[in-house]
């Protein structure tokens, strides 16, 4: 007769730095999988103090996201572009302005969904990787004069600490989270 499932503890994992250490909790396995070796979490596993809704949403959310950047990036006419960031920015900047803010703008929503979306990864990871997208998105418009764009250290500067900030303003949001959030301000 085989023997019967082992009970082990182990303590929650914590998907973001600062948090309060997490109490023991019982699971079946050490690993909550099916034949108690891997490493993706079972049903019983906390992914962290967000509801998964959230977090499922942020991943949804990523995707368009990511999209409308490469969108930005590639449109082909530096006109177009500059238009657009007089219309759409903030009306008591100048257009030097609008650019700065605009550039701050462009990666922060797409680093804040991916902190939020994949808390398991660590996220000066994400931060990293708005970093390199920044860079990314500049050498494609210097390597192709056909998109009409200028390319400048300035941006590259501008996007990441964008990237950088929606990653923070993450980290800000899952701590709150952690903190129990009460609704009701007068208990």
């Amino acid at each position: 007769m085989p023997p019967g499932p082992r009970e082990a503890t182990r303590p929650l994992p914590v998907p973001y730095p600062g948090t309060v250490p997490q109490p023991e909790v019982p699971t079946t396995n050490p690993t909550n999988v099916p034949g108690g070796e891997g490493g993706e979490p079972g049903p019983q596993q906390d992914r962290g103090p967000l509801p998964a809704l959230v977090h499922r949403a942020a991943r949804w959310l990523t995707a368009p996201v990511l999209l409308a950047v490469v969108v930005a990036v590639t449109w082909p006419s530096g006109a177009q572009v500059a238009e657009f960031k007089d219309q759409a920015g903030p009306g008591f900047l100048d257009l030097v302005g609008k650019d700065v803010v605009l550039n701050l703008a462009m990666l922060a929503p797409l680093t804040f969904m991916a902190t939020l979306g994949w808390p398991r990864v660590r996220p000066w990871v994400w931060g990293l990787a708005g970093t390199a997208l920044s860079a990314l998105a500049e050498t494609t418009q210097w390597a192709l004069p056909v998109l009409q764009r200028r390319a400048t250290v300035d941006n590259v500067l501008q996007n990441s600490v964008g990237a950088w900030l929606g990653v923070g303003v993450a980290l800000l949001v899952l701590a709150w989270a952690a903190r129990g959030h009460p609704t009701d301000p007068h208990p």
